[in-house]
């Protein structure tokens, strides 16, 4: 697993949604790859579980929950619905720490608004690949707190 580039502290332990035992927040966030771990473990800090998971569930439903409108637009040949699903979530990964995810979607969108006839196959792969790991990640962190 990559290094975080600091040193996240033990934050906070909260009650897991189930009432059943205890959820460490420094063990949610070693184990995640695609969200940035220092921004993720800010948020734990921050929000109690209740209101994260409201987060979470904005972010999964602005990235999961756009995967098949992105591939319907792409096969539809619909750059303009493409170019404003990747501007917002570039800007929703952005905000919640999933700067792989924000990165290639922004790429996604210059590109479209450059170059009206630019073939992003490829980069669309690549998103999808980043996006769905991105969902998992999500999925946990929804479980986990």
């Amino acid at each position: 697993m990559p290094s975080v580039g600091r040193s996240v502290e033990r934050i906070r332990i909260y009650p897991k949604k189930s009432g059943s035992g205890l959820c460490d927040a420094t063990r949610i966030v070693d184990d995640l790859e695609c969200f940035d771990r220092v921004r993720m473990a800010e948020l734990l800090r921050l929000f109690q579980p209740k209101d994260l998971l409201d987060l979470l569930e904005t972010v999964d439903r602005a990235v999961c929950g756009e995967l098949s409108s992105i591939q319907d637009a792409y096969e539809g040949g619909d750059r303009e619905s493409l170019t404003e699903s990747f501007h917002k979530i570039r800007g929703m990964a952005g905000n919640y720490g999933l700067d792989p995810l924000a990165e290639i979607a922004g790429d996604l969108e210059r590109i479209l608004n450059d170059d009206a006839s630019a073939d992003i196959g490829e980069d669309l792969d690549r998103f999808v690949s980043h996006a769905k790991e991105a969902c998992r990640e999500i999925a946990y962190l929804m479980e986990t707190l």
